[in-house]
């Protein structure tokens, strides 16, 4: 007998020799395939076909083997894609240091919502610490147009700064700054990074 659950629903083929290898194309379209009593893995079809469906590189949810975190909101986006499960994936590939996978998550979460200005300030760092200071000062730029919290305008300001200063347009990251410290003149960061 052959039990195949695509979604929610088993379907169940008695009498059938438990050969996954039987159901060819049925099985590229399906997310799991087993066996009573037989553990069989997805095809790597399959896999490929699950994969390729999130807007992330292979190697990003790859990552879910060693973080159950990834892996759990990987899990959500496979079921329920939004710009904010992209984002906090994003966040948390960032977090763990991986800015590479950062990058097409927060990208994809503007995909879904170009307003985000939240996706667009983070996307920014992730290019940021990948030394992208030219693109990320795009997305900083936009972020501002956004009109986002004045507490968090200055944290856009310092880092568009930065992304000025890091790709040798001094000019435009002071200028940056002491627009920041006029508009915000109890932001700390924005003297700290002036000096």
């Amino acid at each position: 007998m052959i039990s195949l659950l695509a979604n929610d629903s088993t379907l169940t083929m008695p009498g059938q020799a438990c050969n996954p290898r039987l159901w060819g194309p049925l099985l590229i379209t399906l997310s799991v395939f087993t066996c009573p009593g037989v553990a069989v893995p997805p095809s790597p079809q399959i896999q490929k076909t699950t994969q390729k469906s999130l807007a992330l590189p292979v190697a990003c949810q790859n990552l879910r083997k060693s973080n159950q975190r990834i892996a759990d909101l990987l899990t959500t986006l496979a079921s329920r894609v939004t710009a904010e499960s992209y984002n906090a994936l994003g966040t948390l590939f960032a977090q763990l240091g991986k800015p590479d996978c950062a990058v097409p998550a927060f990208e994809e979460a503007l995909h879904l919502d170009n307003t985000d200005w939240h996706a667009r300030y983070n996307l920014a760092l992730a290019l940021i610490d990948l030394k992208r200071y030219t693109a990320a000062s795009v997305y900083l730029q936009d972020a501002l147009k956004a009109t986002p919290p004045p507490d968090l305008e200055v944290s856009l300001e310092c880092a568009l700064a930065v992304a000025y200063a890091e790709s040798d347009r001094a000019n435009l990251a002071i200028e940056t700054l002491e627009r920041a410290i006029k508009s915000h003149p109890d932001a700390a960061d924005a003297y700290f990074n002036l000096i």
